[in-house]
């Protein structure tokens, strides 16, 4: 019996490893209440393309954002304006890293006197089909 369970794990083994299934590295994850401006922890990044994913929590206010991608020592990488429903980098919008190094996202809430609501997190892999 021990050699039949021995010889099922080395299977499953050898297969987990030859299927050459890739995981998404994640960066950075965090949750925030935006009522002016959010910056994320510092994450290190490779030349690319990366995706900033959130999902809004108790959101009940229509909310126009911003959300700046930057390098580490504060210069502007890149920026998107939306709102707070429809805000999501998808496959065919990711954010681009143009060297590798050290980044960080700020979030800003441009409707006074709201609360932008936000679980997010940084990835090097969309979720637009999930």
């Amino acid at each position: 019996m021990k050699k039949v369970l021995a010889g099922l794990f080395a299977f499953l083994l050898l297969f987990a490893v030859s299927s050459g299934q890739t995981y998404a590295a994640t960066f950075v994850k965090g949750k925030a209440v935006v009522t002016s401006e959010h910056k994320t922890e510092v994450f290190y990044a490779e030349a690319g393309e990366i995706y900033f994913k959130h999902r809004n929590l108790a959101d009940r206010e229509y909310i126009y954002t911003r959300i700046e991608l930057y390098k580490e020592d504060g210069t502007l990488v890149q920026t998107r304006v939306g709102n707070a429903y429809n805000f999501v980098s998808h496959a065919d919008s990711p954010y681009t890293v143009p060297e590798d190094g050290n980044y960080y996202f700020r979030l800003v809430n441009e409707t006074p006197d709201s609360h932008w609501f936000v679980k997010y997190s940084v990835s090097d892999e969309s979720d637009f089909w999930e």
